[in-house]
């Protein structure tokens, strides 16, 4: 169990679907969510860890849905975005998924003279190689919701939702939700599907954020 002078919330439920309910351990701190999930056996009494951002955080210096995740610009306004260990792929566009209009790709610096994380694309659509090397960083920013979710086939997940940004937490393009699933035989949960949602479903699902408060649908 995480050891944090915080308040923590608790909820329990059955994710592994042996019948006896995991506790999920969640915490809202700095803009982002950390939280655990934990298995108490039945015969001996331990206490199991399954899943843990704090200990990704501690060992790492990263969550693990994070880790897995890879981005990268491409020609044409795009942007690749990929879940190697599941064999997620999908290439989506900087303007009509991520709502950015055709100029604001060719400036390198804003109005103010600061770096514009976008100016990635010559006006020809050709990438600027070198500032992408050096500014054009494709990640996956802050937790900002989790659910439990159940599948039709009645299994339980753990349902996350990250930003997508391009060089800098104020640039983004959409949510990438990224599912969590009990696997038997790590006995932990892995990442098992994701989904990305452009720049205006994002935006109407704003409300329906709980930021750090678990949600059941």
């Amino acid at each position: 169990m995480p050891h944090l002078s915080v308040w923590l919330d608790l909820y329990a439920v059955d994710l592994t679907g042996d019948g006896a309910q995991e506790l999920i351990v969640s915490h809202y701190y700095n803009k982002s969510i950390n939280f655990g999930v934990y298995h108490a056996n039945a015969y001996t009494h331990k206490i199991k860890e399954i899943y843990s951002s704090f200990q990704d955080f501690d060992e790492h210096e990263d969550f693990m849905d994070r880790l897995a995740f890879e981005g990268e610009l491409l020609d044409d306004y795009k942007v690749l975005l990929k879940f190697p260990c599941i064999g997620y792929s999908k290439t989506v566009s900087m303007i009509t998924d991520g709502g950015y209009r055709e100029n604001e790709l060719h400036k390198k610096k804003d109005n103010w003279g600061c770096i514009n994380y976008v100016g990635m694309w010559n006006k020809n659509g050709k990438l600027r190689k070198k500032w992408v090397k050096k500014h054009g960083r494709v990640f996956l920013y802050t937790l900002d919701d989790i659910s439990c979710v159940k599948t039709k086939d009645n299994t339980m997940q753990i349902e996350l939702v990250r930003s997508v940004s391009i060089g800098h937490r104020s640039k983004d393009i959409g949510d990438m939700h990224i599912y969590l699933e009990y696997d038997n035989d790590s006995d932990a949960l892995v990442i098992k599907n994701a989904e990305f949602a452009d720049a205006k479903t994002a935006y109407k699902d704003l409300h329906m954020k709980t930021y750090g408060k678990l949600t059941f649908r």
